[in-house]
């Protein structure tokens, strides 16, 4: 069963693009690195999954739902503790 899908993922920061383009499936159990220089946009990543920084692009699917309110991302933060 797919976890979470991350489809076309766009965050600026600072008026920088950080992440473009970025798409990720996640299946329950499966187990991901996500590894980068400095810089590379590791935790804007968490930080958007998460909820907490605005998307410019893409959409966000948490067990099969798209995330789209403040509620749904509570929710899913709530569910990883």
């Amino acid at each position: 069963m797919e976890l979470l899908r991350l489809e076309n993922i766009r965050v600026q920061r600072g008026g920088r693009l950080v992440l473009d383009g970025l798409f990720l499936s996640l299946s329950m159990g499966e187990k991901v690195v996500v590894a980068g220089d400095n810089g590379a946009g590791k935790t804007t990543l968490v930080e958007a999954v998460m909820g907490f920084v605005p998307l410019e692009g893409g959409e966000i699917y948490f067990k099969g739902r798209k995330l789209e309110t403040e509620q749904d991302f509570s929710a899913l933060r709530r569910s990883v503790g």
